[in-house]
C-alpha cells in the first residue's frame, strides 16, 4: 500500500515534455485514431469551458462535491486490455483523460477510490470535505482517473486473479503508460 501511495504522488507530480496541447478540436477528435498497445480509445471530444456537474463518489475520488468551472479541453475516454475474465465477466481498465487547453506542462493521476469500480470526473479536486482548493484540470494541469480495472461497486472481481492485480497495482502503471501517450500525442 505504501508504495501504491508513493506512486501516485510521484505520478502527480510528473513533468511531461514534448509539444504544447493541440488546442483543435480536429486535434482532439484525431486522438480516437492513435494506436497504443491493448487500448481502445472510446471518445475524444474537444469541450468548451463550462461548469461540469458535481461528483457524487466525491468522498472516494479526486471528484469534487460541488460544480467545477473549467476551461476548455479535450476529453478522452477509453479502455485499457478489454477481455473476458475466468469468471465470464467483461474486464479491462477504462480511464478518463482531460486535457486543458491552457496546459502548464504537467500531469496529476487522480486515481479512484476504495475498491473502484467506478470513473470519477477527471478534474483533481482535493477529496476533502470543505476544501476550497482550486481542483487541477482548472489549473491548467492534464488530469487521469480510471476505475482500477472493474465496474461496480460489489467485490464480485475478485473471482478473476487480473482484475485482484489490477486494482491491487497494476492499472496505475498502465494507466499512467497510455495518459502519458495521449498527453505526447
Amino acid at each position: 500500500m505504501k508504495t501504491q501511495l508513493l506512486t501516485l504522488a510521484l505520478l502527480g507530480s510528473t513533468t511531461l515534455a514534448g509539444p504544447a496541447l493541440a488546442q483543435s478540436g480536429d486535434a482532439c477528435a484525431a486522438l480516437t485514431g492513435i494506436d497504443l498497445p491493448s487500448t481502445q480509445i472510446r471518445t475524444a471530444s474537444a469541450q468548451g469551458a463550462g461548469t461540469l456537474p458535481p461528483d457524487p463518489m466525491s468522498a472516494m475520488t479526486g471528484g469534487s462535491p460541488r460544480p467545477v468551472e473549467v476551461g476548455a479541453h479535450c476529453l478522452v475516454e477509453g479502455k485499457i486490455e478489454d477481455r473476458t475474465g475466468a469468471d465470464g465477466n467483461q474486464y479491462g481498465i477504462r480511464f478518463q483523460l482531460r486535457m486543458p487547453e491552457d496546459w502548464n506542462g504537467r500531469s496529476l493521476f487522480q486515481g479512484g477510490g476504495g475498491t473502484d469500480g467506478f470513473i470519477a470526473p477527471a478534474i483533481g479536486a482535493i477529496p476533502s470535505t470543505g476544501s476550497t482548493a482550486t481542483p487541477a484540470l482548472a489549473r491548467g494541469y492534464a488530469v487521469v482517473s480510471m476505475d482500477g480495472g472493474h465496474n461496480g461497486l460489489n467485490l464480485d472481481f475478485t473471482a478473476d486473479q487480473q482484475a485482484r492485480l489490477d486494482l491491487a497495482y497494476a492499472s496505475i502503471g498502465k494507466v499512467t503508460d497510455t495518459a502519458k501517450s495521449l498527453i505526447r500525442a
